[in-house]
C-alpha cells in the first residue's frame, strides 16, 4: 500500500471517517455503503495507526451492523475491516464489547467464501480474550 494511504495524511481524520460512516445509517445508499466499507478496509489493511483511529472514531458499531447486510460484498468488506481492526489488542476488546459475536456467527452462516473465512479469523482473534472464550464456545455449540 502506498505510504500516502494513511488517515494521518488527511487534514481532519474525523471528517474522513464521518464521511465514510455516514452511509452506514441509511439503507438507501447500498453502493455508497459498500464503497465506504471498502475504504475503511483499505485504510485498516496495512496501517496500525489507521486501525486505532478508525476504532476510536466510532466505526466498530456500524461495521458490526453491516455484518447483517444482504449485500454480500458489503458484508465481506465489513468483516474484513473488523478482522484488520482486531489485530490491535484494544480494538479487539472494543469489538467484543460492541457485541460482534452473534453478527460474526451470522456471517459464518450467510456470507460468501471470503466473508466466512474472515469471520472465522475474526472470531479466532476475539477468542484470544480470556473472558470471550466461553461465550464463543457456547454460541457455536448452540448452532445447528
Amino acid at each position: 500500500m502506498p505510504e500516502w494511504y494513511s488517515i494521518s495524511h488527511f487534514k481532519a481524520e474525523d471528517d474522513i471517517l464521518r464521511s465514510l460512516s455516514l452511509p452506514f445509517s441509511d439503507s438507501g445508499f447500498d453502493d455508497l455503503t459498500t464503497s465506504a466499507a471498502a475504504e475503511l478496509w483499505l485504510l485498516a489493511k496495512h496501517n496500525m495507526d489507521n486501525r486505532v483511529i478508525i476504532a476510536h472514531c466510532g466505526a466498530i458499531p456500524p461495521l458490526i451492523s453491516l455484518l447483517y447486510s444482504v449485500e454480500k460484498l458489503t458484508q465481506e468488506h465489513a468483516v474484513t475491516t473488523l478482522l484488520n481492526l482486531s489485530i490491535n489488542e484494544n480494538n479487539k476488546n472494543m469489538i467484543a464489547e460492541a457485541g460482534a459475536r452473534e453478527p460474526l456467527i451470522h456471517v459464518l452462516k450467510s456470507g460468501n467464501a471470503g466473508a466466512k473465512g474472515n469471520g472465522v479469523a475474526t472470531l479466532f482473534n476475539l477468542y484470544a480474550l480470556e473472558e470471550y472464550k466461553m461465550k464463543i464456545g457456547r454460541s457455536l455449540q448452540s448452532r445447528p
